[in-house]
Order: C-alpha cells, then sequence, then structure tokens
C-alpha cells in the first residue's frame, strides 16, 4: 500500500472510532437530556444513534475496502481451512448469540421507542425498560465465556472474511484491534460507574476477549470432599 492510503485508512478508522465511541458516553447524552428532554434520552436516543451507525458504518467500510490492496502477505493454506471456516462460523454465531442474550429490540433501542410511543398514545404512565448496559448487567451466556463476546464475534468475523491476506486486510485487522481495545476501555470505565461493584467482581472472574477464564473453570478438577475436610 501507498503511504497515502495507510494514512486515510488509519485516519477514516480514527473518525469512526471517535463518532461511534463519544456518542455512546455520558456528557453526549446528558447534553441530549438538556435539549431534547430526558425521555428522549431513556427512550429514544439509543435507536437515533442505531439508525446514525446504518449510515455510518456502511460509508466509512465501503471507502477503506476500495484502498488499494497492497502485497499478499499470507494465504490460507488448504490444510487449515476447516480451522479457518470453524473460527468463520464461530465468529457469526457469536455476534447472534450476543445481540440475542443482550435482547436485540433493546439493544437497537426499537422496544424503548415502542413503550414510549405506545404509552403516550394511549395516556397511560411510561414504563421503564432494561436496557443492556444501561440499566440492566447482563452476565448470562455467552457473557460467561467472555466480557466481549460481539467484539470477539466482530474480530473472527473480519479475521476470517478472506483466506488472503493484503497489506490492506492486515492493516484493517489492527485498526480494528487498536479501536476495540480503546472502545472497550472506555465501555468498562462506564459499567463500573454505573455497576460498581457487581462489574468489578465481574471482571474478576471473566476474561476481556478470550474465554481462558471460562476454559480453566471448564477443565479445573472437581475438589474431592476429603480435600475440601483436610
Amino acid at each position: 500500500m501507498s503511504g497515502t492510503s495507510i494514512i486515510l485508512t488509519v485516519a477514516l478508522w480514527v473518525l469512526f472510532g471517535l463518532q461511534h465511541s463519544v456518542l455512546a458516553q455520558g456528557f453526549v447524552k446528558s447534553f441530549a437530556g438538556r435539549v431534547f428532554g430526558p425521555a428522549f434520552v431513556d427512550y429514544g436516543y439509543r435507536f437515533v444513534y442505531f439508525v446514525s451507525q446504518c449510515f455510518v458504518y456502511p460509508v466509512f467500510w465501503y471507502v477503506v475496502s476500495h484502498f488499494e490492496s497492497g502485497s499478499t502477505l499470507w494465504t490460507v493454506p488448504a490444510a487449515l481451512y476447516p480451522v479457518h471456516f470453524l473460527l468463520k462460523v464461530t465468529g457469526h454465531l457469536l455476534i447472534v448469540v450476543t445481540f440475542l442474550a443482550a435482547d436485540i429490540n433493546t439493544f437497537v433501542g426499537i422496544k424503548q421507542l415502542w413503550v414510549y410511543l405506545s404509552a403516550k398514545v394511549r395516556g397511560k404512565p411510561v414504563e421503564r425498560v432494561a436496557v443492556f448496559g444501561h440499566n440492566n448487567l447482563v452476565v448470562g451466556f455467552p457473557f460467561t465465556l467472555v466480557r466481549h463476546p460481539m467484539y470477539l464475534g466482530i474480530i473472527l468475523s473480519l479475521v476470517t472474511a478472506t483466506g488472503i491476506y493484503s497489506e490492506k486486510i492486515v492493516l484493517n485487522l489492527v485498526c480494528l484491534l487498536l479501536y476495540v481495545e480503546v472502545g472497550s476501555y472506555y465501555e468498562e470505565k462506564q459499567l463500573v460507574r454505573l455497576f460498581g461493584n457487581a462489574y468489578r467482581r465481574y471482571q474478576g472472574t471473566t476474561s476481556k476477549y478470550l474465554p481462558v477464564s471460562w476454559l480453566r473453570r471448564l477443565w479445573r478438577p472437581p475438589v474431592s470432599r476429603s480435600s475440601e475436610a483436610g
């Protein structure tokens, strides 16, 4: 890849990451609440945020994917095709299962908006909606495996999107990894503020991206009663 393509790719990733992360921060939501009212933050903001990303992400990915590919650095050998396919399926399944565990309707904001509008139309009080990562801490499967199964699924999906790894693919993968690490850092700071010791305990028992803690628990030999007595 040329130096210009590399700089533009990195710059676009930085801009995408900034807008994506900033819009998810509490101070932006607070500002939106002062402008549009607190009900907008609780029942409309997540849907507006989701719709905005439906426009931003395709444009972003279209641009970065049309830069020159550069040299081919590695090609998956035939012997690793089964592993490559298994990782691809795992990545896709993780994304789907995470959406289901987080309740996809609340994740994208449709449920909150529907609850608010239907209550207003019927003239009834608006019910509180439990929202993943906002007022509802979800630690069940697949969050028992890792703290960020969605990120892991996205990484696996990008890694296995091709079997031919050019300079462009590797650069985008590196940018994605950096974006995920920075994004998850600030996400977890916000989750600690929201859920306190409950999230700190979860951090202490569950690995961030790779299911190391889960595998240790899975393969830990059972403790015999005689050992417990001793």
